[in-house]
């Protein structure tokens, strides 16, 4: 019980202590995080492809940008994921998509003055992915959009913790046959290392 209160207290005490507020500072954010995609089977020539773990998978990404003293941000974000498949027309035969995007954002952080800062944003981008097996090798293009919500939790004036919500969507299609697409809405929850220059 004491402990818990104790570690309630430092929390609290740490979210909310005021730190100086440059007059500018450049972001750089490595993230990890969680996508959950609506769609979990596509037909691409003819294949049935369908994906496993419902076409969740995890993401590798980064953030870099700049923030202005007012406490609009404007970044780019760059995020890798891959999604394992089986063809179900082509016998069941494994395979996998590999995606990337990137996207400019626009972020709006509260609290400038505290350590503890929700934000929102929104954000639009382009993306690609090919989609790769023994029976199916096909590259996609297309574009994602976001809108987000989270917080950053300041530990001093360069290192920090950022955890959000994103609902997304992107729409992909191959440029040699039109029949050829992927469509999905979908959550991703992440977390990154926040560093301030």
């Amino acid at each position: 019980m004491h402990h818990t209160l104790a570690i309630t207290l430092i929390t609290l005490g740490l979210a909310t202590t005021p730190f100086t507020v440059q007059a500018g500072q450049v972001i750089l954010n490595p993230v990890l995080g969680v996508q959950q995609n609506d769609t979990e089977q596509i037909t691409v020539n003819s294949n049935v492809i369908t994906f496993k773990n419902d076409g969740d998978t995890g993401v590798l990404g980064f953030q870099g940008g700049y923030l202005f003293d007012f406490g609009l941000a404007l970044t780019g974000e760059i995020l890798l994921s891959k999604i394992e498949f089986e063809n179900e027309t082509a016998g069941s035969r494994r395979g996998e998509i590999n995606m990337g995007s990137l996207t400019s954002q626009a972020t709006y952080y509260f609290n400038q003055d505290q350590r503890f800062q929700p934000y929102i944003g929104i954000g639009l981008g382009s993306m690609g992915a090919e989609i790769d097996n023994s029976n199916t090798n096909i590259d996609m293009e297309g574009y994602r959009s976001e809108g987000k919500v989270g917080f950053l939790v300041q530990f001093n004036d360069t290192m920090g913790l950022t955890v959000e919500y994103k609902r997304t969507y992107f729409s992909l299609e191959d440029e040699d046959n039109d029949n050829n697409t992927y469509k999905s809405r979908g959550n991703y929850l992440g977390a990154g290392f926040s560093i301030r220059l």
